[in-house]
């Protein structure tokens, strides 16, 4: 190759051309802006809403008859698509816990949300019963409510709340409710630290 080649000429960065005039940058940028300010409130709407996931220990064992999960582990998932595979503002949709006895290992999932309930009709006169369930948040604490009552009589209700929420500390705490209506309601609340 000789030394004039266009292959081997220099050109200063200086003398190249920027297709771009200046309306077009500020037009850009300002895109670029609407593009960050319209996700903004996606996120901050996912984050206002405490993520209960990962290993828990409980901070102060109860006596051992009492039937109390000593660990905690938990998966919640921040959603982004629908089922169909479509956007949509990320959001938690369901709770795995897997709770650690003393005896055995319980696994619960919880769909954030929802609201439903059961009823079982016994046949030629036999014991008919209902239940309702709830999971939603109520603000940042997550409530889950469940109630079984015979439809025919009130003497076998039981209910079981719960309300997850996070402290200034990061710990787990979780206030538990047991009403019964042959005997009077229990709470306790549970503090959990990440281990």
């Amino acid at each position: 190759m000789h030394a004039d080649s266009p292959l081997n000429r220099v050109v200063p960065i200086s003398s190249v051309s920027n297709p771009e005039s200046p309306r077009e940058a500020l037009m850009r940028t300002i895109l670029w802006l609407l593009l960050l300010t319209s996700l903004v409130p996606a996120v901050v709407e996912a984050q206002e809403k405490p993520d209960f996931s990962g290993s828990w220990v409980l901070q102060d064992p109860p006596q051992s008859n009492v039937d109390i999960p000593r660990a905690l582990t938990i998966r919640q998932p921040l959603r982004r698509t629908t089922a169909r595979g479509e956007p949509m503002p990320p959001v938690f949709l369901d709770l795995t816990v897997e709770k650690h006895f003393e005896s055995e290992v319980r696994t619960d999932t919880y769909h954030i949300g929802t609201e439903g309930g059961t009823g079982t009709f016994g046949v030629f006169g036999g014991s008919r019963s209902s239940s309702r369930f709830s999971v939603r948040w109520d603000g940042d604490r997550l409530r889950i409510e469940t109630k079984n009552y015979p439809t025919s009589d009130t003497r076998g209700y039981t209910e079981h709340n719960e309300v997850w929420w996070l402290d200034e500390q990061g710990r787990l705490l979780i206030t538990v409710v047991d009403r019964r209506s042959d005997s009077e309601s229990a709470t306790r609340t549970l503090t959990y630290r990440r281990q």
